[in-house]
């Protein structure tokens, strides 16, 4: 089958990398040999032959040196992307699930292949930390457990679950503007700062919560786009919460 042919192309791995590396610029073959490595220039002159020949990339036509991808390998690459960061995490993703996100919003994973994966409890911790109490003036942030730390931000988009009103939510109202939804239940973790970074946590596959000893950091701005547009997805999901404000925690 045709398509089949296609797939073989790009299961290749340094034919993926070349695809990979077109997707973000135009290269020579001296630029791609560069970027792959170990690699000589017949053998890299091959793998690019045999991408042309299935028409998924091609010669610019000005100045004529670089190598760009087709209309038809740029479908290919943008429908690949998702996989690509799932791959490169693939011992991560063999334990913890994706089924919160939105179908509408799996195609965004490849905006997080730039991340930095982070592992520990207290190495997370540490860094979330510092990314709250550093924000300026506004943080978004979905979460099943409150983080035990100073938020000195004007305003805070809250999504948290029922359970988390049972005992309170520490708040400085006087200094920061709440808005708070309620999610029935939160699987996901969400945390971003005005400082266009956050961190995003799955939920493992043992357990329905946000899995705090293993979660992304991303620093680009696509990525942090992708959690935005993730966060107010999940917002829009949410109900609104008329709370109070009773020595310093949000109650009903």
């Amino acid at each position: 089958m045709k398509y089949s042919k296609i797939l073989s192309e790009i299961a290749n791995p340094i034919r993926t990398s070349i695809l990979v590396n077109l997707y973000d610029n135009n290269l020579t073959v001296s630029e791609m040999k560069e970027k792959i490595g170990d690699i000589s220039h017949s053998e890299i002159s091959r793998h690019i032959g045999r991408l042309a020949e299935h028409n998924l990339i091609t010669k610019e036509t000005i100045p004529g040196r670089k190598y760009e991808l087709s209309h038809f390998g740029t479908i290919i690459v943008k429908l690949f992307m998702p996989f690509d960061f799932i791959l490169k995490n693939s011992e991560y993703f063999k334990t913890h699930r994706i089924d919160d996100i939105p179908e509408e919003l799996l195609q965004g994973l490849e905006h997080l292949r730039s991340s930095e994966h982070i592992i520990g409890t207290g190495n997370l911790m540490v860094k979330v930390k510092t990314f709250i109490e550093s924000a300026m003036n506004d943080l978004w942030i979905m979460t099943n457990d409150p983080f035990p730390y100073e938020i000195k931000v004007k305003h805070v988009n809250l999504i948290i679950p029922p359970s988390m009103l049972k005992y309170g939510f520490e708040v400085d109202h006087e200094r920061t503007k709440y808005e708070v939804k309620i999610l029935s239940e939160v699987h996901v973790c969400l945390i971003l700062s005005d400082l266009g970074q956050g961190f995003l946590f799955l939920p493992n596959l043992t357990i329905s919560a946000p899995d705090f000893n293993e979660g992304f950091f991303i620093k680009d701005s696509k990525g942090y786009e992708y959690l935005k547009n993730l966060f107010f997805h999940f917002w829009e999901n949410s109900k609104e919460f008329p709370f109070t404000v009773k020595n310093g925690k949000i109650t009903k």
